[in-house]
């Protein structure tokens, strides 16, 4: 998915999932019934077996239908190269790899890169990413992204760990163009209810548009 089509559809949507799961199939049921609640991005992070067989599935299932299947946890070029062979649309990192964001840039493929401090988001920023995962989000806390927003005003974040449910306004209100939920949306998965995590999914969207309706 080209740069500037992911920070577009990314700022309509406003969500992204982060799907884990101790198994190939755990992480794909996980998946679709995020897809079923209504969620247009979704992400199979590189710690879950299979990882690139469940990115070749969902996005081979899911071509033409406006659903977005990225790549998590991505911390080397020949992983990202992988990913995208199997129909990754995006690649997502927990930190700034330099070689890993040129690699997209050549390939005008989106990287999103974690960063944390100042001098990773204007490195990151610099390396032309477009959009950057403050990670942990439960430690920076909204202060920490309003704060972040003060010297980078034009710079576009994506949350991911500590937003929940119940704190989502808190993020958007700091300054949030994305969240990324993660076990706080998909955590009835370990038990096998997917029509529990598609009700959650469903609540999770329906959330976002009231906050930015009101």
């Amino acid at each position: 998915m080209q740069n500037i089509d992911f920070l577009k559809k990314l700022k309509e949507e406003k969500l992204v999932v982060v799907v884990r799961g101790k198994s190939l199939e755990e992480a794909i049921e996980t998946a679709e019934a995020c897809i079923q609640g209504g969620v247009k991005f979704i992400e199979i992070t590189f710690t879950v077996p299979g990882a690139s067989k469940i990115i070749n599935i969902l996005s081979r299932k899911y071509n033409g239908q406006d659903i977005y299947i990225g790549a998590g946890t991505v911390l080397e070029i020949e992983v990202a190269k992988e990913a995208l062979e199997n129909g990754a649309e995006y690649i997502v990192s927990p930190d700034f790899n330099p070689y890993l964001s040129e690699y997209c840039k050549k390939g005008n493929i989106a990287y999103t890169p974690g960063v944390f401090s100042p001098s990773e988001v204007a490195s990151a920023m610099r390396g032309g990413c477009q959009v950057l995962k403050l990670f942990p989000g439960d430690i920076a806390k909204p202060q920490g992204l309003k704060a972040l927003r003060g010297p980078f005003p034009n710079a576009s974040f994506m949350v991911t760990g500590g937003v929940s449910y119940e704190n989502m306004k808190e993020w958007f209100d700091a300054g949030a163009t994305a969240i990324g939920a993660g076990s706080n949306l998909t955590i009835k998965a370990k038990n096998g209810d997917f029509n529990g995590v598609r009700e959650d999914a469903k609540m999770w969207v329906n959330r976002i548009k009231e906050i930015f309706m009101s």
